[in-house]
Parts: structure tokens; C-alpha cells; sequence
């Protein structure tokens, strides 16, 4: 996993603390990371972007894409996914998580799980009426 979207709606004060520890996993592995662009206006004067790169699209060449918020968060993430089959996993800075189940106390070990590939998908799918 190299090229990785991370996409959030708001920022909330425990969030700020859970994005600078993605990054940092992120970058110790050397990942190229991309932020939604209207999620860098909300954290860019907040924490060290390192000339981070945006998007306002996905395309195939995404690997992982990661929601940082609630459940609410990862249903508008996957707008940006469409029928592009790119796994989404949620980190949860909100209150409750039947979605974004990841815990902040846990994204080292969940980072090195995913970089090791100890993990397993769950196919959600999102219907049309």
C-alpha cells in the first residue's frame, strides 16, 4: 500500500492528535499521502502538512483511503469511491462507531497489521433506491 487518501469532515479537538499520528505512521512507511482538499483547509494551520498533497477526485490508483470522524464520515467518504473498489477504513474520533471502528488508542498496531497484510475486508455495499 503506497498511494493513500485520507478524507475527514470536521475537526474536532481530540481529532487533531489521531491525524498527526496518521501522518506519522504514514510517513514512516513511506506512503504517498493525499488529503481531500477541503479537509486541508480545516487542518492546515493546525498541524505540519509537510506539503501535502490534495485531491478532489479518486481514481484506481488509490490503495486505501482513511475516514477520520464517525460513521457519517465514512458514508460521505465513499462518495469519492463510487465503483472504484478502493478499502476504506475508519478511524473514530466521534462518539459511537459501528462503521469507523478503530479506536485512536490503537493505530500503531493497526497500521502495522495493515503493512503486514494481517487483515481482513468487510464488503459493505451502499444501495440505490
Amino acid at each position: 500500500m503506497k498511494k493513500i487518501a485520507i478524507y475527514g469532515q470536521y475537526l474536532q479537538e481530540d481529532s487533531l492528535a489521531t491525524i498527526a499520528s496518521v501522518l506519522t505512521q504514514l510517513q514512516l512507511r513511506d506512503c504517498d499521502v493525499y488529503i481531500e482538499q477541503d479537509y486541508v483547509k480545516l487542518i492546515d494551520n493546525q498541524i505540519n502538512l509537510n506539503a501535502t498533497k490534495t485531491f478532489a477526485s479518486l481514481d484506481t490508483s488509490y490503495d486505501l483511503m482513511i475516514s477520520i470522524g464517525g460513521d457519517g464520515t465514512i458514508l460521505r467518504a465513499v462518495s469519492y469511491i463510487g465503483k472504484l473498489n478502493i478499502p476504506v477504513m475508519g478511524i473514530n474520533t466521534g462518539r459511537l462507531g459501528f462503521l469507523a471502528t478503530l479506536q485512536s488508542e490503537e493505530l500503531e498496531l493497526a497500521f502495522d497489521l495493515l503493512f503486514s497484510k494481517k487483515y481482513r475486508l468487510s464488503k459493505l455495499r451502499l444501495l440505490k433506491r
